[in-house]
C-alpha cells in the first residue's frame, strides 16, 4: 500500500508473514502461497539466485563468483558451475501468492497504535506464527497466528499495577493528521478517556522524536494511562525524520531538510488545539535527544505554542557539536545533520540550533536534563542552553528547570520503577506549569482546580 514499509519477514514452507508499517502503526499481513511456489525447500534441488544461478540444496555445484570466472569450493570438496538455465531459474523465483490477509489482533481492531514484536518462529513447517503486541491502551500480549485464516489467538498477557481495574472499553486511540507548512500531513497517534470533551480545558502532551529514520513506538506505558485515567491526552506527532512513512519521510526530515521536523511540530500543537482536544494554557511538547533538539527549536521559533517543553539529554548544541570531529558520533552523523565543513550545510545547522537561536523573548515552562556519563549528548550541551536562556530570556518566561544526574546515561533512570519516577517528576512540573492543584480525578469526568 501507498505510504506502508517492510519492516521484517518470517518465511514458512506455505505462506509468508510480513510484519508492515504504516501511518497508523504497525501490522502483518500473511502471504499464503500457490502450489508453484511451495517448492523452496521441498527437495527440489535448486535454489535460484538473482544472476541467473542455482544453488544445489544437496550440497554438489553450482555456486558462481561474481566475476563468473573459476569456481569455489564447497564444504564437501566439489565445485560450482554456473548454470546454463538462468532465465529459467529467474522465472522460477517468483513467488505466486494466492491469498492476503491482514491479521486482527484483539487490542487493536482499528489497527491504530499497535506495537508488533516478531517471535522466534524457527519451525518451517509451524502452522502457527508467534508474535507480542501492545498498543497505547492494550499491555504487551503473546499471540499464535494461524497462518491458514489468519485469526489469532491470545496465549499471555502480561499484568501490571492497576490491571485489576483496567478497561480496555474505557479508553481510545485514534489517527489524527496535522498539515505543515508546505502542506505535508503529518500523522499523529491519539490516546485518551472515551467521550472526552473536545472544550479545549483538557492537558495533553505532544511527544516527538524525528530523526535517523527511526519510528516514535506507541507502546504501552502505565505512567501515560495514569495521566490519561486524569483526563490528559497523549499525543505521538509522527514528524519527518523518522521512518513511519518510509524511506521518503527520513529523507524529509534530515540534513537540509531538518526544519521540516520543527515546522510538523508546530502544525501537530496548531492541530490538536484547534480540535478542541487542548489549549495552549495546558498543553505540552516532550523529546528526548534529538527529539529534544525539536523541543528547543519549538521553543525559539514558536515560543506561544504551548504552556511547557520537556527536553531529555537534548541535542541543542549541534552546530558547535558537529564541527568537533574528535567527538565519537560526529563524522558517521554527516548523513543526518549534514557535512558541517562544508559552509552552506553549517549555515543551514546554525539557522535552527537551539543554543546559538535562544532570544530576548517569553519562553514556555521548560525542563531540561543532563545525565553526566552520556556519550551520545554531553551533559554540556542542556546546561548551556539553560545558561544562556537565563541570561536572555524575558522576565517574563515560565520556570526554567534543568536536572542533572550524575549516575546515569543517556537513557534514564535505571532499574525496575526508575522510568516510572522520570514520569512522576515530569507530571509533577506539568502539574505546576498548567497551575494545576491536582493532577485530575480519576472518574468519569475530570474537573481541573486552578490557582
Amino acid at each position: 500500500d501507498e505510504g506502508s514499509k517492510i519492516e521484517d519477514i518470517d518465511i514458512f514452507r506455505e505462506h509468508v508473514a510480513v510484519y508492515e508499517r504504516t501511518a497508523a502503526g504497525q501490522r502483518v499481513r500473511i502471504l499464503s502461497l500457490s502450489n508453484g511456489s511451495k517448492n523452496l525447500s521441498n527437495g527440489s534441488k535448486s535454489l535460484p539466485l538473482d544472476n541467473g544461478s542455482k544453488v544445489l540444496s544437496n550440497g554438489s555445484k553450482n555456486l558462481p563468483l561474481e566475476n563468473g570466472s573459476k569456481s569455489l569450493p564447497l564444504e564437501n570438496g566439489s565445485k560450482n558451475e554456473k548454470s546454463s538455465k538462468g532465465s529459467e531459474s529467474r522465472s522460477s523465483s517468483r513467488l505466486a501468492v494466492e491469498a492476503s490477509r491482514v491479521v486482527t489482533l484483539g487490542e487493536a481492531s482499528s489497527g491504530v497504535g499497535i506495537t508488533i514484536s516478531p517471535g522466534a518462529n524457527c519451525d518451517f513447517d509451524a502452522p502457527v506464527l508467534r508474535v507480542s503486541a501492545c498498543s497505547p491502551i492494550s499491555p504487551p500480549a503473546v499471540y499464535d497466528i494461524s497462518l491458514k485464516d489468519a485469526s489469532a489467538s491470545l496465549l499471555q498477557r502480561r499484568p501490571f499495577p492497576g490491571s485489576e481495574s483496567y478497561r480496555e472499553g474505557a479508553y481510545e486511540c485514534y489517527l489524527e493528521w496535522a498539515v505543515s507548512d508546505d502542506g505535508t500531513k503529518v500523522p499523529m497517534t491519539v490516546t485518551h478517556k472515551k467521550s472526552l470533551p473536545r472544550d479545549g480545558t483538557r492537558p495533553a502532551i505532544l511527544f516527538c522524536y524525528g530523526a535517523y529514520g527511526q519510528c516514535l513506538e506507541t507502546d504501552f506505558e502505565v505512567g501515560h494511562l495514569a495521566l490519561i485515567d486524569r483526563g490528559w491526552s497523549i499525543v505521538m506527532c509522527h514528524v519527518r525524520g523518522g521512518g513511519e512513512l518510509g524511506a521518503r519521510w527520513h529523507h524529509e526530515g534530515r540534513e537540509k531538510n531538518k526544519r521540516n521536523g520543527i515546522l510538523d511540530l508546530a502544525a501537530c500543537c496548531t492541530a490538536v488545539a484547534e480540535s478542541g482536544l487542548s489549549s495552549r494554557e495546558v498543553m505540552a511538547v516532550h523529546g528526548a535527544s534529538a527529539g529534544g533538539l525539536l523541543v528547543a527549536a519549538l521553543a525559539n521559533e514558536y515560543p506561544d505554542a504551548v504552556a511547557a517543553c520537556i527536553a531529555k539529554v537534548p541535542f541543542v548544541d549541534i552546530a558547535n557539536t558537529m564541527q568537533d570531529d574528535t567527538l565519537a558520533l560526529t563524522v558517521h552523523e554527516y548523513d543526518e545533520w549534514g557535512n558541517v565543513t562544508e559552509a552552506s550545510a553549517l549555515d543551514y545547522v546554525k539557522s535552527y540550533s537551539p543554543y546559538g537561536n535562544v532570544r530576548a523573548q517569553r519562553y514556555p515552562h521548560m525542563m531540561l536534563t543532563a545525565s553526566f556519563n552520556d556519550t551520545r549528548v554531553g551533559f554540556w550541551e542542556p546546561a548551556k542552553l539553560a545558561a544562556k536562556l537565563r541570561a536572555v530570556a524575558s522576565d517574563t518566561s515560565g520556570t526554567l528547570l534543568l536536572i542533572t544526574s550524575f549516575e546515569n546515561g543517556h537513557f534514564g533512570t535505571g532499574g525496575r520503577v526508575g522510568h516510572l519516577a522520570d514520569l512522576a517528576r515530569e507530571a509533577a512540573f506539568l502539574q505546576r506549569a498548567f497551575k494545576m492543584t491536582s493532577l485530575g480525578v480519576s472518574e468519569d469526568k475530570c474537573d481541573f482546580e486552578c490557582k
